[in-house]
């Protein structure tokens, strides 16, 4: 029901949407934009699109570069409703997820669930920003919602304030507080 489809997926180049058959071609996107249809934080069912820049700092984990990668992957699969992850479930995202976070953090898997990934963007915006409103928005959230606070994990490292989020995002470190979130998003 919420799985990313292909014709959710778009590049652009200098601001400009570019027809996703130029990336199978070989052009190189500098944003990745993905339309969210709906989900459990979109109550009216209205979707939107969010996007992220390339990152220059830390290449591996740039997700336009991942994403140009998985398209020239697929190239049969592009533009269409076929899922852009088949064969990703709620679970094997867990079990991917747990398996990550012992082999390169050391953290104990129990503390680490599918809103690990919710928790970790809005750690990684706020660490980036300082902006809670800017969190609120990204995440979906009410405006002055207590919840947001429970997913801000604290950072290791400050970052510096002049370059693009997504740089920012991907250097950031965070650590586990003390306000563990579990899969249903309460802090316990």
């Amino acid at each position: 029901q919420h799985s990313l489809r292909w014709q959710d997926l778009y590049f652009k180049v200098n601001g400009e949407y570019l027809p996703i058959e130029r990336v199978v071609d070989g052009a190189e996107p500098d944003t990745l934009a993905l339309r969210v249809r709906s989900s459990k934080t979109d109550q009216l069912g209205q979707g939107t699109i969010r996007a992220q820049r390339r990152v220059t700092s830390r290449p591996t984990a740039c997700p336009v570069r991942l994403a140009v990668t998985w398209t020239r992957a697929n190239p049969s699969k592009v533009g269409s409703s076929a899922p852009v992850f088949p064969a990703v479930t709620r679970k094997v995202l867990q079990v991917a997820l747990r398996q990550a976070a012992v082999a390169v953090e050391k953290l104990p898997p129990e503390r680490i669930g599918g809103h690990s990934l919710r928790a970790g963007g809005a750690s990684l915006i706020y660490q980036s920003t300082k902006n809670a409103s800017l969190v609120e928005r990204f995440g979906r959230w009410t405006t002055g919602s207590k919840a947001v606070s429970t997913y801000i994990w604290d950072a290791e490292d400050e970052v510096v304030q002049d370059e693009p989020l997504s740089e920012h995002m991907a250097r950031a470190r965070l650590c586990l507080s003390s306000a563990v979130v579990d899969e249903s998003g309460a802090a316990r």
